[in-house]
């Protein structure tokens, strides 16, 4: 109970905060970009991921900034 306080205190209160759905997103991203590039030899597109990933190039393009 006391880990999930201070992990609480710590996840509220930071100067900006950054939604759950673009962390998810971003570690989805993440993911499939050290994926795709340890198979392909090269990073892959924000189309590619936004299709792999069904989500919007622009989506794609926010978190890898």
């Amino acid at each position: 109970m006391i880990s999930g306080e201070i992990k609480r205190y710590i996840r509220d209160n930071n100067s900006v905060r950054i939604s759950r759905s673009i962390k998810e997103n971003a570690y989805k991203i993440l993911s499939y970009i050290e994926k795709y590039s340890r198979n392909n030899g090269k990073e892959p597109t924000n189309a590619n991921i936004a299709k792999a990933l069904e989500l919007t190039e622009y989506e794609v393009f926010n978190v890898k900034i």
